[in-house]
């Protein structure tokens, strides 16, 4: 009988020790897929007010707002809205949205971007080129520093 008693109890310890460790390997499992889904890439959005002199005319100078959208699956897309002069010219304004896909190699992100309005390219020089080469660092959790070709970096926000 206590020899009953004992294997029933054994049984149960390695039921239980085997279902606890079933849990466990359940919980880190699931701990590594979440860490997998949480790093598939970068995602962020962020706006920037910038003046700066225009790259087409003398003295020129153009005043924009520039939205950054970038997604993890490689797709972004810039929205510029503003205006640049040129002396003795009426301003022209600049209202454009076009896309991009991206690539990151190393702490750069290269940018190919789309087809665009001249415009764009006239108000700021950076967008003259097809490939764009940027820098990000993480601040934190939720925040990033997108460092431009151009004098002033944003500040990159992940949703």
């Amino acid at each position: 009988m206590k020899t009953t008693t004992y294997n029933i109890m054994k049984n149960k310890n390695s039921m239980f020790i085997i279902s606890l460790l079933g849990m466990l390997a359940i919980f880190f499992a699931y701990l590594w897929w979440k860490s997998e889904v949480n790093s598939g890439g970068f995602e962020c959005r962020a706006k920037m007010h910038v003046n700066m002199a225009v790259n087409i005319c003398d003295r020129g100078y153009s005043d924009f707002d520039i939205f950054l959208s970038m997604q993890d699956n490689g797709l972004g897309y810039y929205m510029v809205l503003g205006a640049y002069t040129c002396p003795n010219l009426p301003p022209k304004v600049v209202d454009s949205t076009f896309h991009f896909t991206y690539k990151k190699n190393g702490q750069y992100y290269f940018l190919y971007l789309d087809k665009r309005e001249s415009g764009v390219s006239n108000m700021i020089k950076i967008f003259k080129d097809d490939e764009l080469k940027i820098k990000i660092n993480k601040i934190d959790n939720y925040e990033y520093i997108v460092y431009l070709p151009f004098e002033q970096p944003m500040i990159c926000k992940q949703d």
